[in-house]
This record gives C-alpha cells, structure tokens and sequence, in this order.
C-alpha cells in the first residue's frame, strides 16, 4: 500500500513530537547526573548548564561516608530478596493446585 502525503505529515508530526517528549525527558537526567559530577560553586553560579564543568566528586564522597546510606542499601537489598523469595514461594503453592485437574476440590 502506498503512502499518501497525508500519511507522511501525520508521521513526521508524530516523529517531531515524540522527539520533543525525549528532550523534555532527557534534560533533566543529563542535567542532574552532570550537576552531581560537577563542582558544587559552578553549579550554584548557574555556569553549568548541561555538561559537567570543573570534575568533583564532593557529594559522591559526603554521600557514601554516610553511615545510614549504607544501612538503606542493605535493606533494600534484603527487602528485595526476601520478598522475591516469599512471592516466588506462594505463587508456586497457588500454581500447583490450578495446574492439576485431578487435584482433590478442584472443579471439573
């Protein structure tokens, strides 16, 4: 089938459009990721806009010398696991029985 103008019009507003949506996403993630690797004064000044300037790893240090960061990670790893674990166990025990059409109290 062939594409008429209109088709193409149509695509190219939507190609344009959805480009817009990934730069208004985009921005702020590069933005913040390059303001956490920059110098904390040229960020405040307002002299980075959107690639790091002046490399400092200031906040990753003070961050991660923390003790109760480290305490959060911990618990969300366990959290993670065991709750992984826990659902994985009760969806396999619910599973089972709806698998078996000769399982006792099981309908026909």
């Amino acid at each position: 089938m062939k594409e008429t103008i209109a088709d193409r019009i149509v695509g190219a507003a939507i190609y344009i459009l959805l480009t817009l949506i990934l730069l208004a996403v985009l921005y702020p993630l590069v933005f913040v990721v390059s303001a956490s690797i920059s110098d904390p004064l040229s960020v405040s000044k307002g002299e980075m806009w959107l690639f790091p300037k002046d490399l400092s790893f200031i906040g990753y240090e003070r961050i991660f010398s923390n003790p109760e960061i480290w305490t959060g990670y911990i618990n969300t790893i366990v959290y993670t696991l065991v709750g992984t674990f826990l659902n994985l166990v009760m969806t396999i025990m619910a599973a089972y029985p709806l698998s078996r059409k000769d399982f006792r109290g099981a309908m026909s």
